[in-house]
């Protein structure tokens, strides 16, 4: 029997891989990536939510051999597919054996599709102001899905905090589309829209063959080496399309901050911030961002899993010119992520940059004040 898994005596993987990681002057990144395995694999590996694979174990022993002496703390070797499975088969076998199961199914369906308090206007102001223009509808719903959606099998999504940024992607994609616009809560603030419309989603596919836009539980080579998202599509489409795909890429997955010499001290120059992590998808944003007269550079980090972390612009210039193109979507706000900021529409930062003409700002305070 092939690909056998390990069962250690309990805490006793957990042991093993732990001491392995300390006496050799690992990390868990640094395990996953000599291993090919994805950090979560490598995690739940740790946390003995699944079994290590002996194929796994004898290469790790050949590395280290010190370790070899928890040889004497396994107890078993399980077929391949043995391991931790979903949790509620016992709890759905005593529903149907004692006839509640219908019942049970019936009270879940409802709270699914409970309606939420969350209530949006009819129309965005951003949708208002484009939908009589020349403008490809398309590529904006592409531009969304690119930066903080997803499509899944007919499944068409949009996850987002921001109610601004929410109602814009509801009115792009029930303009679109005749299928039920459908609203839940996913978590605390945190929405998605959705329709489920099988034949958009393959209109969508034929511009970019996926809208997975990072490796998630997959390791780096092997998502790279599989299809990936592009948004080629929009360098065709005309330039008003190309000036509201940039306005909501920013939007959605950009933003505007000061850079600061110290906590008291603040200057006015201000960076614009684009976050995308994919070697590839990075350098079309930028080739889209100049097609409208915005410069960026690449920033490179290692931490992060492109080794990239997005574009950024320093230069007042670009912020402007951003700005006179219409700058961010208006009604969307600056997130929680901005310890001091958050709440403000991103619009009134980005007009106080480019018509503040003090050289610093000497507290927060001041920023409240102007903003």
């Amino acid at each position: 029997m092939h690909n056998l898994r390990l069962k250690f005596s309990n805490g006793y993987q957990k042991r093993f891989l732990s001491e392995l990681i300390k006496l050799n002057n690992l990390s868990q990144r640094k395990l996953s990536k000599s291993l090919s395995k994805s950090r979560r694999t490598i995690r739940l590996w740790i946390d003995e939510k699944a079994l290590l694979p002996e194929d796994i174990y004898e290469n790790l022993i050949k590395r280290y051999p010190l370790c070899i002496k928890f040889d004497k703390y396994i107890l078993d070797k399980k077929p391949n597919n043995w391991g931790q499975i979903k949790g509620g088969k016992i709890r759905y076998s005593q529903l149907k054996k004692n006839n509640k199961f219908k019942e049970h199914h019936k009270k879940m369906l409802k709270k699914i599709t409970k309606q939420n308090s969350l209530s949006f206007p009819q129309q965005s102001t951003f949708f208002k102001k484009i939908k009589t223009k020349n403008i490809d509808l398309l590529s904006l719903l592409v531009t969304l899905l690119i930066t903080d959606g997803y499509l899944r099998k007919g499944h068409i999504a949009f996850v987002n905090k921001d109610r601004g940024l929410l109602n814009i992607f509801a009115d792009i994609v029930s303009h679109i589309s005749q299928a039920n616009v459908r609203i839940r809560l996913k978590k605390e603030n945190i929405f998605e829209i959705s329709v489920y419309d099988s034949n958009l989603a393959k209109r969508l596919l034929k511009y970019s063959p996926t809208f997975k836009t990072s490796p998630a539980t997959q390791t780096r080579r092997d998502y790279l080496n599989g299809p990936q998202p592009t948004i080629k599509y929009l360098f065709k489409q005309n330039f008003k399309t190309k000036i509201n795909c940039v306005r909501l890429a920013l939007t959605a997955d950009g933003c505007l901050s000061f850079n600061s010499e110290s906590k008291h001290e603040f200057r006015r120059r201000a960076q614009l911030h684009f976050a995308c992590a994919h070697p590839l998808l990075i350098k079309e944003w930028k080739k889209l961002f100049k097609q409208v007269g915005l410069k960026f550079w690449i920033i490179k980090q290692k931490n992060y899993w492109g080794g990239i972390k997005g574009l950024r612009s320093g230069k007042l210039e670009t912020i402007k010119k951003f700005k006179a193109i219409g700058g961010f979507a208006e009604e969307v706000r600056i997130s929680k992520k901005s310890k001091f900021l958050r709440g403000y529409e991103k619009n009134r930062l980005l007009n106080l940059v480019c018509n503040y003409k003090s050289n610093t700002f000497k507290s927060w305070k001041d920023v409240y004040g102007l903003i």
